[in-house]
């Protein structure tokens, strides 16, 4: 009777945690149809699989990495162009400005109707007209612009510098984490297989009746934790390898 308890707390015990893997499964589900905007319950079907493949297959390079395929450094990047077409927008109020305008028509000098089809009462004349504005002194308003222009672009600038400070930290810290990740994925690994090893050799020598029931409900147990501990592994490796390519910009790249 003893290991038939021993074996119904194990059935309920894996119950318990089947149905709470089906709770948080709905429940994920829920949760990626509103962050990508369809309406909560829509059911959809996920296809693919975790596998060691994608760790096995991902690669990363460094050398040709370009900071402008971070969307917020090719923001910076823009308004650092609009910042400086500004500043020498405002440079240019210092040169001399150079108005020109021509106007010629013809006009009858008479307000009798009757003479407008007459072409000899018809008198051309013409206007041509330059004017040169030299700027000469406005109050240092001119100058304040420029120096509120270049304070802009330098701001820009220390923005981008600290932004690439920041970039080169992200690309650091994901790498390490991946190394990391996939290190302790290969440890994982390996007692993964060093538990079904073992529970393959106990339930043999249970079935043979040289086994306890006892000892194959902890081999059974140490597996499912080890497999756990795998599965997980391999999770936190994949999120991992995305943070890369998320730090260098080639997350959307095919």
């Amino acid at each position: 009777k003893l290991d038939v308890d021993r074996i119904q707390v194990a059935f309920n015990n894996l119950a318990s945690e089947k149905l709470n893997a089906d709770r948080f499964y709905q429940l994920s589900k829920d949760i990626l149809n509103f962050q990508i905007g369809l309406p909560i319950g829509t059911e959809f079907e996920l296809v693919g699989s975790i596998e060691e493949d994608l760790v096995n297959n991902f690669d990363y390079s460094l050398n040709d990495f370009d900071y402008s395929k971070r969307i917020e450094y090719s923001i910076l990047e823009t308004n650092k162009n609009l910042m400086t077409y500004d500043l020498k927008n405002n440079r240019s109020k210092y040169l001399p400005q150079i108005y020109a305008n021509y106007n010629y028509g013809y006009n009858t000098s008479s307000s009798n109707y009757d003479l407008f089809f007459d072409s000899d009462r018809w008198k051309n004349f013409g206007t041509l007209g330059l004017k040169v504005v030299f700027p000469i002194f406005d109050g240092f308003l001119r100058r304040s612009k420029i120096n509120q222009s270049k304070f802009k672009v330098e701001q820009v600038e220390n923005q981008i510098m600290f932004l690439e400070r920041s970039i080169n930290l992200q690309i650091n810290q994901s790498i390490s984490n991946f190394e990391n990740t996939k290190e302790s994925l290969s440890i994982s690994k390996q007692n993964l297989d060093l538990a079904k090893s073992v529970y393959e050799t106990t339930e043999k020598k249970y079935r043979e009746g040289i086994g306890s029931n006892l000892e194959l409900i902890d081999s059974n147990n140490s597996l499912k934790i080890a497999q756990n501990q795998y599965y997980n592994s391999l999770y936190e490796t994949i999120i991992a390898s995305i943070d890369i390519k998320k730090n260098l910009g080639t997350l959307l790249n095919k």
